[in-house]
């Protein structure tokens, strides 16, 4: 009884474990959603509004995407890289774009002043997409620090329930 209590307590911690190798992901994620979201009610007489609407969808697929992973760990995070590529075009299509006259359709809330405040947020917008891009890529090719100590923990619980069958 014992054993199987054993068992299923390392289950459970190799469980979390792989899942908490995405939780800079995760907040990343829950950070862009919330960004998304707000914009997306301050654009909502806007005609443009469909743009923050669309990324907070995608948003949404990354959320289910990354909750997936406690039930089925894997180290693919195929729609969460679509979701932020799309996320950095965006940011840097609209941080180009932010010069001219069109851009101030997608932030009709925005005064002409505050565009700089703007350009602020889609220039750390984007170096925090390409961050977590490269988090991601790390992760998926089990580069990144956290799988390290995760094997090493694998593989000292592996001895330990050896020396404990001897």
């Amino acid at each position: 009884m014992q054993a199987q209590s054993k068992l299923t307590a390392r289950t459970w911690q190799r469980q979390g474990l792989a899942f908490s190798r995405f939780w800079v992901v995760r907040y990343g994620t829950a950070g862009f959603f919330f960004t998304n979201l707000y914009w997306a009610f301050l654009s909502l007489t806007s005609k443009t509004g469909i743009l923050p609407w669309s990324l907070v969808f995608v948003d949404l697929i990354m959320i289910v995407e990354q909750t997936k992973k406690y039930w089925q760990p894997s180290s693919t995070l195929p729609k969460t890289r679509w979701g932020y590529r799309l996320q950095l075009v965006s940011n840097l299509i609209l941080l180009l774009g932010s010069n001219y006259s069109w851009s101030q359709q997608f932030v009709p809330f925005f005064s002409t002043p505050a565009q700089s405040l703007w350009k602020l947020l889609l220039i750390g917008g984007s170096i925090s997409c390409f961050l977590l891009l490269i988090h991601i890529h790390r992760i998926e090719r089990k580069q990144d620090a956290y799988y390290q100590r995760m094997q090493d923990l694998i593989a000292k619980s592996n001895f330990e329930s050896k020396e404990d069958r001897s």
